[in-house]
């Protein structure tokens, strides 16, 4: 049973059809660069300074219009690095997995990227255009927000829509690597509450990653797998572990029995013998179809 329906913005409004094919390749894809001086920042009527929409260790996120007026009945955002953090190959890795999975329905649209050039340090930064979803509330603040006012078929339906989204992933070889609340962002629809994730900037393609913060910090990073947390790659597995801890954290508010099962399976101490991101996603449909 298909209980998600998307729509409104894709890659198609955005690019011509005779170019879609391009972004079933990942290894053809290739994000164009945006003249800075087509873009303008949404300023805040109190403080006149651009309007600022969220923040995290890459850097900051503003709120912006494109000077030409195209897209204008959609709100799109820049993601801008600081200096210090996401190169110009960082940057491009990103846009170039946001461009693959828009066509999944949980991922923002990307619109392109933009060279921030700075002569007097030498150092360029960059940032990421890409869709601005919802008002930006993150499924952190949604949850504890949202307690009592929610309900059993919706909270079903978001840890669906969590596990329907990584199935997608998944099925493209794309590894999230870094599934918390934070990086998962709500939207209302007439037919309920809605997500995509936004952050993909430790995402990989066909291949693992490890970590290698100090073992103190690592260890307490405890969305991440316990092997990711001893220094091991990641795979589809860990992916689905972090997964697993999001469904505990819905099973708190949503108090689902069937969903607190299905979090113990995706978190279970051996990697081969957790469930699939597609296993997860028929187990809660079942959950929907009780």
């Amino acid at each position: 049973m298909d209980i998600i329906k998307f729509g409104g913005l894709s890659i198609s409004n955005v690019v011509a059809k005779e170019h879609l094919s391009l972004y079933d390749r990942y290894d053809l894809i290739m994000p164009h660069f945006v003249d800075q001086r087509h873009i303008d920042y949404d300023i805040g009527e109190n403080n006149g300074l651009p309007v600022h929409v969220g923040h995290g260790s890459f850097g900051n996120v503003f709120r912006i219009r494109f000077t030409d007026r195209r897209c204008s009945d959609t709100k799109i955002c820049i993601k801008e690095f600081s200096e210090q953090h996401g190169t110009k190959t960082e940057a491009i890795e990103e846009a170039r997995k946001l461009l693959f999975l828009s066509d999944t329905g949980y991922a923002p649209v990307c619109f392109g990227l933009i060279e921030f050039i700075n002569q007097t340090k030498n150092l360029n930064s960059y940032g990421i255009i890409q869709e601005f979803i919802g008002e930006g509330e993150t499924l952190h603040k949604f949850l504890r927000l949202s307690k009592n006012k929610v309900s059993k078929a919706d909270w079903i339906s978001i840890a669906f829509q969590l596990a329907h989204g990584l199935d997608k992933f998944h099925d493209k070889r794309i590894l999230v690597n870094d599934i918390k609340a934070n990086n998962i962002v709500m939207y209302t629809r007439k037919q309920g509450h809605r997500l995509k994730y936004i952050d993909f900037g430790l995402a990989s393609y066909r291949t693992g990653r490890t970590f290698h913060p100090p073992s103190e910090k690592l260890a307490r990073l405890r969305h991440l797998a316990p092997e990711v947390r001893k220094g091991f790659r990641t795979n589809e597995s860990t992916d689905v572990y972090s997964l697993g801890c999001l469904m505990r954290q819905i099973n708190v508010y949503g108090n689902i029995k069937d969903l607190l099962l299905i979090s113990h399976m995706c978190t279970r101490e051996v990697p081969k013998m957790r469930l699939s991101a597609h296993a997860t996603r028929i187990l809660i449909e079942n959950i929907v179809d009780e």
